[in-house]
């Protein structure tokens, strides 16, 4: 069993895999935020919920990739409740073969379409908007966190930011290097709105909860900043993304050892390349029917 860790009177979170929140709504009534992967982290949940006697009304979805909604199958089964998700996230969730698809670039290969990249079908009778929303007794904030999805949301009740997969542990960025990303421009915007939201406590999904989110917002800019600039460095000579991706690992001691790993190093590879492009600082040329990156002269 899994303990519920309780940050004020009415708000908790659980620590598995990830930092799923629980937050009471009156009447005993709960709203959680994210789910994990799959049925087994579902059945965690509920397992958490029935020893407290409360009844689970909403989940909310701070983005659609597979170990964020994987359980609402499950929950809303046994449940009933209600899906809130953010707009495009929806479409993801509702079509969940979409998010093999787009890692892949065509129909993926089955090892693309195990659980951790492709959930199972998730209900959404609500979208997800800024400014925010109403649930039972309770206020919800809701703030793009986008870069790491296209429409990540964050949300924030009585204080609290649960602010999904807008920032990393150290030990993540340790283990993975390439974090995924969508489009690394709006994952740094939204790193800084995080660090400037009027918060008393930060639960990210992939760090340590804390009153300060300082130090993990600097981490953070800090790793993107290094991984940009030790592409540049890279294509000062021009480079095909494989090359760029084999020089990336070289430097960092990673192994890529299945399609799953080189398919989402070489996605975020491609969003620090059209940011890179973005800011003019590299450009892109065929030679001998490559596409290669290089530095601007």
């Amino acid at each position: 069993m899994t303990d519920l860790i309780q940050v004020n009177e009415e708000i908790y979170y659980i620590a598995h895999d990830a930092n799923y929140g629980v937050v009471l709504t009156g009447d005993d009534t709960c709203v959680v935020i994210d789910t994990g992967m799959d049925d087994d982290s579902a059945q965690l949940i509920l397992a958490a919920l029935e020893v407290k006697g409360w009844r689970l009304g909403v989940i909310i979805n701070t983005h659609s990739h597979a170990d964020h909604y994987g359980g609402n199958n499950y929950l809303v089964k046994e449940t009933g409740c209600k899906v809130y998700a953010p707009a495009l996230e929806a479409a993801i969730m509702q079509n969940p073969s979409l998010e093999p698809f787009y890692i892949y670039g065509a129909d993926a290969p089955e090892e693309l379409k195990q659980p951790f990249m492709m959930a199972k079908v998730s209900p959404v009778d609500e979208l997800l908007e800024e400014p925010g929303l109403q649930i039972g007794n309770k206020k919800f904030a809701v703030i793009s966190i986008k870069g790491h999805s296209p429409n990540q949301m964050g949300v924030m009740t009585e204080g609290v930011f649960f602010c999904g997969d807008a920032l990393f542990s150290l030990k993540a960025w340790q283990r993975l290097i390439l974090i995924y990303t969508v489009n690394v421009g709006e994952m740094i915007k939204s790193i800084e709105r995080v660090r400037k939201v009027p918060a008393r406590a930060f639960i990210p999904s992939h760090a340590a909860p804390t009153a300060d989110i300082t130090d993990l917002a600097d981490l953070n800019i800090a790793r993107i900043r290094a991984l940009a600039d030790e592409i540049l460095h890279i294509v000062r000579e021009p480079a095909t993304v494989d090359t760029i991706l084999w020089e990336v690992n070289k430097k960092y001691g990673v192994e890529v050892t299945s399609l799953q790993q080189y398919y989402l190093c070489i996605d975020t590879l491609k969003a620090y390349l059209g940011y890179l492009l973005e800011e003019d600082l590299i450009n892109y040329k065929f030679e001998a029917n490559r596409l290669m990156w290089h530095t601007v002269e």
